[in-house]
């Protein structure tokens, strides 16, 4: 499918890289031809995929070098390449609700890539070439038992990034999943914590939970976790 030819680009210099985040749940989905960006995750750093991109004459949107971040618009559709990379948050970035961490190390290994997402089934590595998942933390089940489950300990999870709060109640009611009993526990206890991210950034992802069709049932979830007292 030519809208995966930015991953053959990267494999034909010797990268790995695969499909992973809104792609790959549209995969299992049924959705092949979701419009969506893409997202590609690969062990080529930013340096190694600027010329790839040059190559194919693309002049990239938005370049992140301490993230491992690259955007660009090609064939109509938005495309975002990253890097492998672990991220380690000190007590005093998560006293401070920073929402960064205070270190960022390029990896070679899904896993570790993996297991700083925020949930499992976004932890989901899609091979287009081969049509197999790369599933390095057991995603594949609980996408199957409709199950939405934080990686890590969720309460740590969310101390390092509010924002991951109200983007899992947005996969849970956008999914029509259900919480993972730790994962439910954290959300009540933790909830509040979105009150310290910025108008901005709470009010976007906030507009993406209204637009859901399991819309009430996501405000009402919001208001028991303290994330609203009114709407």
């Amino acid at each position: 499918m030519k809208r995966y030819e930015p991953i053959y680009w990267l494999r034909a210099k010797g990268f790995k890289s695969y499909l992973v985040g809104n792609q790959v749940r549209a995969i299992l989905l049924g959705k092949e031809d979701d419009p969506y960006d893409i997202d590609i995750a690969t062990d080529a750093l930013v340096d190694q995929v600027l010329p790839v991109l040059r190559k194919q004459k693309i002049i990239p949107a938005f370049v992140d070098s301490k993230f491992g971040v690259v955007s660009f618009f090609w064939e109509g559709l938005d495309y975002s390449i990253t890097t492998f990379r672990e991220e380690i948050y000190s007590p005093k970035e998560l006293a401070r609700l920073k929402r960064y961490p205070s270190c960022v190390r390029f990896v070679r290994s899904i896993k570790k890539d993996a297991v700083r997402r925020d949930i499992t089934i976004n932890a989901l590595y899609f091979d287009p070439e081969r049509k197999r998942f790369m599933d390095p933390l057991s995603a594949l089940k609980d996408w199957q038992q409709k199950i939405i489950r934080v990686i890590g300990n969720p309460e740590r999870r969310f101390e390092e990034d509010p924002l991951r709060i109200l983007r899992v109640v947005r996969f849970k009611n956008g999914l029509g999943f259900r919480y993972q009993a730790d994962t439910l526990r954290a959300l009540k206890a933790k909830g509040y914590l979105t009150r310290s991210l910025s108008g901005s950034i709470r009010s976007k992802e906030i507009t993406k939970i209204k637009e859901l069709p399991r819309f009430q049932e996501a405000l009402k979830e919001l208001r028991e976790f303290a994330v609203l007292k009114s709407w």
